[in-house]
């Protein structure tokens, strides 16, 4: 099965970040006007510089994606393969994958459980904050955003299942 990216939505994401980033200009604006002489006022400057550096950075990461016309996601007897986050095709015997939706996001989340380095991309800046955020969420580093995808999440889901039962964390994490 070959997936390809949904530009439409895409498109979407990006006006929606770059809709945040503006607010957190007028944000900056706003306090440095008003609260200049506020203690918290710096805090609140450089918090929202972050959030418009990040969203910068991801409306750039999109861009990349959106202007390919290529398939983004390839599931395969041989093992599954997304242009955004690997370099070549994880085995099926080689990853333990889950389908989890947070917020209505859909996204699968893979483990690849030897040789991470020869099937991931090298990762970047924006890499290295998700791989931090996911840790912490307790989610596996690789998720396949199935949102902003032409097929649907549960077409894609069905696919990853065809060729592999998803692994449940709960038995995993007790040893059973």
């Amino acid at each position: 099965m070959k997936v390809y990216v949904n530009k439409t939505k895409l498109m979407l994401r990006m006006i929606v970040v770059g809709a945040l980033a503006i607010f957190a200009v007028v944000g900056i604006i706003l306090s440095l006007i008003f609260m200049y002489q506020e203690p918290f006022t710096a805090i609140i400057v450089i918090i929202a510089l972050a959030f418009l550096l990040f969203a910068m950075l991801y409306t750039i990461k999109i861009s990349f994606v959106r202007d390919k016309d290529e398939p983004v996601l390839i599931i395969s007897e041989d093992g599954v393969f997304d242009k955004r986050i690997l370099k070549a095709v994880v085995p099926w015997n080689n990853l333990e994958w889950r389908y989890v939706v947070v917020k209505g996001n859909p996204s699968i989340c893979i483990d690849i459980l030897d040789f991470e380095y020869e099937y991931a991309q090298k990762p970047g800046f924006l890499d290295h904050i998700s791989f931090a955020l996911a840790k912490v969420l307790g989610f596996p580093k690789y998720n396949v955003d199935l949102l902003s995808l032409k097929t649907r999440a549960t077409d894609i889901r069905e696919e990853f299942e065809k060729y592999k039962k998803p692994y449940d964390k709960s038995k995993r994490d007790s040893g059973i």
